[in-house]
């Protein structure tokens, strides 16, 4: 296996350019979620996700020779559709308010009072 040669040539013995330039990619791509996530409103977060997408789909194409099928393309509408009203601002609007608390003997202390200041 390769647990001897890496013991003897060190951690990184086998990793070609190509290798290096993945872990860059991703060491990357999490700083910049984690600056999107920390900093940016919802709907900076859908534009990301979005173009995210598409970028995607696009290096695919020009690095795997991937094709684009009808399938494809609207599985991509609908998760930058899903991304765009799940950021919304009117969303988040129409969250359901809390009753206010009150306890049961709350009403009867102003009918006490009320009695009592006559």
């Amino acid at each position: 296996m390769e647990g001897g040669s890496v013991k003897e040539n060190g951690f990184f013995y086998g990793y070609t350019s190509w290798t290096i330039d993945a872990i860059t990619c991703q060491a990357v791509g999490g700083l910049i979620v984690a600056v999107v996530v920390k900093y940016a409103d919802n709907i900076l977060k859908g534009f990301a996700t979005s173009i995210s997408i598409i970028l995607s789909c696009l290096a695919s194409v020009w690095l795997f020779d991937f094709q684009i099928t009808r399938l494809f393309t609207v599985g991509t509408f609908l998760v930058i559709y899903a991304s765009y009203t799940y950021g919304r601002e009117e969303a988040s609007l129409h969250k359901p308010t809390a009753l206010p608390i009150t306890t049961a003997d709350s009403g009867d202390d102003e009918i006490n009072n009320k009695a009592h200041h006559k």
